[in-house]
């Protein structure tokens, strides 16, 4: 049986994985790799935070409000 969680090579998009590659290989320094790698980093932070709740933007309700 496989493992649902489980990524493969071939679902890590091109992106992130040639960066990855080159920096490896010793093909740039790490400063180059961290410019080319950000937006990759950054869209991923957005993609995680979006299901969060959102406490601060909350209706705020009376407590002695009545139900109905």
């Amino acid at each position: 049986m496989t493992d649902p969680w489980q990524v493969t090579q071939l679902q890590i998009d091109r992106r992130i994985y040639d960066p990855h590659d080159e920096y490896g290989d010793g093909g740039m320094d790490r400063r180059e790799f961290l410019r080319r790698s950000t937006p990759v980093v950054a869209g991923g932070l957005a993609l995680a935070q979006a299901p969060l709740p959102r406490y601060a933007q909350a209706q705020t309700v009376c407590f002695s409000a009545p139900l109905a």
